[in-house]
C-alpha cells in the first residue's frame, strides 16, 4: 500500500549542515549534495578564487550576522536566541525553496557553522522534531593549509590573507 505523506512533512525537507574549515572541502561536499538533489542555496558567494564555492550567500550572511569571523573579532554576535532566530530565517527560506523545486533535502555550509553547531541544532529542527544531520568534512590539516597557500584571486594575488 502506498501512503501519501501529509502536507506538513512536505514542507520540512531534512536539513544537512556541512562542517569544516575554510578550504577544507565543504564546498565540494555541498556540490555533491547539490548533484544528489539537495537544495544548497539560490545565490552563491563569489570567493574571487579559481574554484567553485557552494556557500549560499544568504547562509553566509546569516552566519556572519551570528559570528564575527574576522581575525580582529572572532566572537559571537548577539544572544543565542538571536542567533537561532537568524539561522531559522535562512532554513525556512531554504525549505520553502526546496519544496517548490522538488528537492530531497536542504543543506548548506559556511566555516563558521562549526562555531554555531548548538544554534543550528535548534534552528534547523523540522516541525516534527527531526534534527539536522551534521556532516563533518575531514580534510587533513596539511591539505587545508596548502589550499590556503595556493588560493589566488582572478588577478593572481593571494586569496587567503589571514594569519
Amino acid at each position: 500500500m502506498y501512503l501519501q505523506p501529509d502536507s506538513s512533512s512536505l514542507l520540512q525537507p531534512r536539513a544537512l549542515a556541512v562542517l569544516g574549515p575554510f578550504r577544507g572541502g565543504t564546498s565540494v561536499t555541498c556540490g555533491v549534495l547539490h548533484q544528489l538533489g539537495v537544495f544548497v542555496g539560490k545565490k552563491f558567494w563569489d570567493a574571487s578564487a579559481t574554484y567553485c564555492t557552494f556557500e549560499a550567500l544568504g547562509l553566509r550572511n546569516s552566519c556572519n550576522a551570528c559570528f564575527d569571523e574576522r581575525p580582529s573579532g572572532w566572537c559571537y554576535r548577539g544572544t543565542a536566541e538571536q542567533r537561532i532566530a537568524q539561522l531559522r530565517q535562512w532554513i525556512e527560506f531554504a525549505r520553502r525553496t526546496a519544496v517548490t523545486r522538488g528537492c530531497c533535502g536542504v543543506g548548506g555550509t559556511h566555516p563558521t557553522v562549526c562555531k554555531l553547531v548548538e544554534e543550528v541544532a535548534v534552528a534547523w529542527n523540522s516541525a516534527d522534531g527531526t534534527p539536522p544531520l551534521f556532516i563533518s568534512v575531514g580534510r587533513p590539516a596539511d591539505g587545508v593549509l596548502q589550499g590556503w597557500e595556493k588560493a589566488t584571486n582572478r588577478a593572481g594575488h593571494p586569496w587567503w590573507r589571514r594569519p
